[in-house]
């Protein structure tokens, strides 16, 4: 888990970038920092994932989550999950199911349907 301090000193959200094992850190880098503009007193965290539906323990990554969240004095309700493809499809799963403490979830770049079945017609 890597953090990204906001310009904050007393945050107000975490948001936790749920990023596929092996990503470039480069663009999750890139892409905070972009973000950290938009929202100064927000907080950002990322967690690596294994990018395979059904691979990633949700479990484990509630206990980060929450353990993120607890270091900054914040509740689960202020966190927010960002993902992208593979990850953000997983995260956005995992925050329907009500398996991923979060008051709201960002995806982009993910696919409507899991790649394992047929998209319904």
């Amino acid at each position: 888990m890597m953090a990204y301090r906001g310009g904050s000193t007393d945050p107000e959200a975490l948001i936790i970038v749920v990023a596929a094992r092996g990503a470039a850190s480069g663009q999750v880098h890139e892409l905070v920092a972009r973000w950290q503009a938009v929202v100064p007193r927000a907080e950002f965290v990322t967690i690596d994932v294994e990018a395979a539906q059904g691979a990633t323990d949700a479990a484990i990554l509630r206990r980060l989550a929450a353990a993120a969240a607890a270091s900054r004095s914040l509740r689960l309700s202020q966190i927010v999950a960002f993902g992208m493809g593979d990850a953000g499809r997983i995260v956005l799963d995992l925050v329907i199911r009500g398996r991923f403490p979060s008051v709201g979830v960002l995806g982009i770049d993910i696919a409507l349907w899991p790649r394992s079945r047929r998209r319904p017609r």
